[in-house]
C-alpha cells in the first residue's frame, strides 16, 4: 500500500484531499481547514493540529497520532 506524508499545512486556505493509502500530516497552523480521506489507509497526524485550524478526518483505517 503506498504512504504519503503531505507535510505541513499553513495559513488561511482550505485543502480538500482524498489519497488511496496511508496518509501523514505534520501540522496544521494558522487557520487552515484540511479536509483528508484515505480510501484504504489509516492517517496519522505526526505533530499538532494548532488550535486555530480545523481537519475533517475520515479513513478505512485508524485515526490518530
Amino acid at each position: 500500500m503506498r504512504q504519503l506524508n503531505l507535510g505541513t499545512y499553513n495559513g488561511n486556505a482550505t485543502v480538500n484531499e482524498i489519497e488511496d493509502g496511508d496518509v501523514t500530516v505534520n501540522t496544521t497552523s494558522n487557520r487552515f481547514i484540511l479536509q483528508l480521506r484515505s480510501r484504504c489507509g489509516s492517517i496519522t497526524i505526526n505533530q499538532k493540529i494548532d488550535q486555530h485550524s480545523t481537519v475533517y478526518l475520515t479513513a478505512f483505517g485508524s485515526v490518530g497520532r
